[in-house]
Formats: structure tokens, C-alpha cells, sequence
């Protein structure tokens, strides 16, 4: 039986060949110990160019009004209920969840993050006056690199990627390679949403390869690391 292989990166608003054709990182069935995927072992080739579409995008997206980038949230976690059914049946292969909680947990964290980020946007102040007369106002960091866990793989993606995009970030993903196929479902949520070429972007591979890549960029405003103390060293 042929193993399902991913071959692209998503960068710049498209899916992309990786700079390292013919390689690949295995992911396992957690239930057979047995190779059910394959994924681009991107380089920091990929990352880069990922990096230089996330800068690029950057302006544009900080200055688009929230307005729409709300609208543009809605629309990712409206198509992403449309995904849900393949990520429950992958999530029991790389994660080796049960059924159960596949479907009433680890599938749902992208709308608990997605849907508690919307409804919290407009509490937040941009613009603060205080007593003194002195204007506080926040601002979009810049481009955040986000290397995520396999363990709880939705819910630290969405933790991350959703409110940096609300805000007017631009997104660097790497997500864990063990667990990686939930994370391109999202990513092809967030492609047929129509968010602007740039504003997101995802890498394929192991650390070393991308994810050192992204935390020392210089143009990787903030890094949102979640791991273990070997894999962040």
C-alpha cells in the first residue's frame, strides 16, 4: 500500500514544492507503529523564503482595518468545521488519541481559540490615554515564528497562529513533525478563507532544519516556542 506523502510547504499564499525534493520526514500510525505519512523535511531554504513572504506581507496586514481581519478569522473557522472529520481520523494515526477525544477535544481547539480571541478583540484598548496625557498605543509586533508540540498539536497551533493574525502579525508555522497532517488540514482552511498572500505561512520540518532557522532570523519579530527542553536546545 502506498504511503499518502505531502510534498509543499504553504508560503506565500500558495503550496510550494520544498527545496529538498525527494526528502522526507515519516510520521507513524500511533495504533501499528507503522509509516502512515510523509512530509517535506523543509531546510532553511523553505524557511527563509517563508520568512521574506511573512515580512513582506506585513505592512499591508497591519494596516488592514481589524474589521476585516475579524471577518477573515471568521471565515478560516467556518471552513475549518469542513475539516473536522479528516482531522479526527488523523489525529487517532499521528497523535494515537482515542476516537472519543479526538472528536469532543483535541478537533475542537481550533474553534476555542479561534472563537475566544474573536470575541475578546474588542475589549482591547489600541489606544490608551493616561492620567498624565501620555498616548499608549499597541502595535503589531511584526513577523511571529511559531514552533509548536505534538502533543496537544491544534491547540497550540491556534493558541498562536489566530491571535497574532487578529492583531495585524504575519505567521512563520512550524509545526511538529510528528503530528503534522492536522496541521496542513488547518492550513488549507486557512488558504480557501482567503487570507492575503504572506499574512501565513507553513514550514515542514524538524528543527534543526527550520525551526532554528526561524528563531534566529532577524526578521522574525517574536518567537512563540512550546516544547520540551531537548527539542528547544
Amino acid at each position: 500500500m502506498s504511503v499518502p506523502t505531502w510534498e509543499n510547504h504553504y508560503i506565500n499564499g500558495k503550496w510550494v514544492p520544498s527545496t529538498t525534493p525527494g526528502k522526507y520526514l515519516e510520521v507513524t500510525d500511533s495504533n501499528t507503529g507503522q509509516v502512515c505519512a510523509r512530509v517535506p523535511a523543509g531546510s532553511k531554504a523553505d524557511a527563509q523564503k517563508a520568512i521574506e513572504a511573512a515580512r513582506a506581507a506585513f505592512d499591508g496586514w497591519a494596516q488592514c482595518p481589524l474589521e476585516e481581519r475579524k471577518a477573515a478569522m471568521k471565515r478560516v473557522l467556518e471552513i475549518w468545521q469542513t475539516k473536522k472529520a479528516k482531522a479526527i481520523e488523523w489525529l487517532q494515526k499521528e497523535l494515537g488519541c482515542t476516537a472519543a477525544f479526538a472528536k469532543n477535544v483535541q478537533a475542537n481547539m481550533v474553534d476555542l481559540h479561534f472563537a475566544t480571541s474573536l470575541a475578546l478583540i474588542d475589549t482591547v484598548s489600541f489606544e490608551e490615554k493616561m492620567a498624565m496625557g501620555t498616548l499608549v498605543v499597541k502595535e503589531p509586533v511584526g513577523v511571529v515564528g511559531c514552533i509548536t508540540p505534538w502533543n496537544y498539536p491544534l491547540n497550540q497551533i491556534a493558541a498562536k497562529v489566530c491571535p497574532a493574525m487578529l492583531v495585524g502579525c504575519t505567521v512563520v508555522l512550524k509545526p511538529s513533525e510528528a503530528t503534522p497532517i492536522c496541521a496542513y488540514l488547518l492550513a488549507e482552511a486557512i488558504d480557501e478563507a482567503g487570507v492575503p498572500a504572506g499574512v501565513f505561512n507553513m514550514v515542514m520540518g524538524d528543527g534543526p532544519g527550520c525551526g532554528e532557522a526561524i528563531a534566529e532570523h532577524p526578521d522574525v519579530d517574536l518567537v512563540s516556542f512550546t516544547g520540551s527542553t531537548r527539542a528547544g536546545r
